[in-house]
């Protein structure tokens, strides 16, 4: 049996999970870190926190690292620019990450999209703190959303929670009285003494804003408890969402095809998964959705044993 081990990472917008793998594909040992998204915390913090989980993984796995992919929510198949570019420099000249023979760095939604469909035919939808699309075609990659959380990334957690803030400021200004339940939740959840107290923490240089997109759980809440405009909130991210699914099937066209879901808006809120899903098989009935039968990291990790076989 082999001694080596594969490491596979799952950079998102608020945490990063790792897994090493066996030759075979066993599950060695799995651990996790914050966020390796370098446009979010930084060049330094995204490197210290990838070099930190792959020796945490190689110490527990015990054996060496002889692959390594790693999905990053902070990449996009649509370019590579400077900041990219950077961050594999980076990886080549760091003491712990360079030791090991073979590396690659891809789109989080790269790797998901392995995990639902393999890259020849289909596509995956991610939404957790962002937004993020991908359709393959025969080798061709396809791209939707992820912008990032200045221009929306709309349905995503960072997008409700914003929309609800929106709504809870709203009430403050006497515009929406039945913005009064996120209000309380907003004071609660930032533990605010007075609305005005959220200009200063938002526009901290220390905020960090994945707490901003945690928000969106205490909307989920508010919404199973019949709060009206929290559950407006969540139909509209469902919406939101259905558009980039039809924009993958538009580009992908009418024959068949698998759309895998990840991240936690998807996965975890029954509201918004239910609209969406109802929507899709109504209105794009070329669609199979398929919810993960692998995680993300162990997709990536596979991926890594893969790259050693070629």
């Amino acid at each position: 049996m082999s001694q080596r081990c594969f490491i596979g990472v799952d950079g998102g917008g608020t945490k990063t999970v790792g897994v090493a793998l066996d030759e075979q594909g066993n599950v060695l040992c799995r651990a996790e870190t914050a966020s390796i998204n370098y446009c979010s915390v930084g060049m330094d913090e995204a490197l210290t926190s990838l070099r930190t989980l792959v020796e945490a993984l190689a110490s527990e796995a015990n054996r060496p690292v002889a692959s390594l992919a790693v999905g990053s929510s902070a990449l996009d198949e649509r370019i590579r620019d400077r900041l990219y570019d950077e961050f594999l420099e980076r990886i080549a000249a760091d003491p712990v990450l360079s030791a090991i023979p073979d590396r690659t760095v891809k789109s989080d939604a790269y790797m998901a999209l392995l995990a639902a469909c393999d890259d020849h035919r289909g596509a995956v939808l991610i939404a957790g703190t962002g937004v993020m699309g991908l359709a393959a075609d025969d080798g061709k990659l396809h791209s939707v959303a992820g912008w990032g959380d200045v221009f929306g990334d709309r349905g995503s957690g960072y997008w409700i929670a914003q929309t609800a803030l929106c709504r809870a400021l709203d009430y403050v200004d006497a515009l929406l009285p039945e913005g009064e339940a996120l209000f309380y939740a907003m004071c609660e959840f930032f533990s605010l003494s007075s609305a005005a107290d959220l200009i200063t923490l938002v526009y901290s240089p220390d905020f960090d804003k994945s707490k901003l997109a945690a928000f969106s759980s205490c909307v989920a809440a508010l919404a199973e408890r019949g709060d009206a405009c929290s559950a407006r909130i969540l139909d509209q991210a469902a919406d939101e969402l259905f558009a980039y699914c039809r924009s993958l099937a538009t580009y992908l066209g009418t024959r068949p095809f698998t759309l895998g879901f990840y991240g936690s808006i998807l996965l975890k809120n029954n509201r918004i998964f239910s609209r969406l899903t109802e929507n899709i098989r109504a209105k794009l009935p070329q669609v199979k959705i398929k919810l993960p039968q692998t995680t993300a990291e162990e997709a990536a990790a596979l991926y890594a044993i893969r790259r050693t076989h070629v």
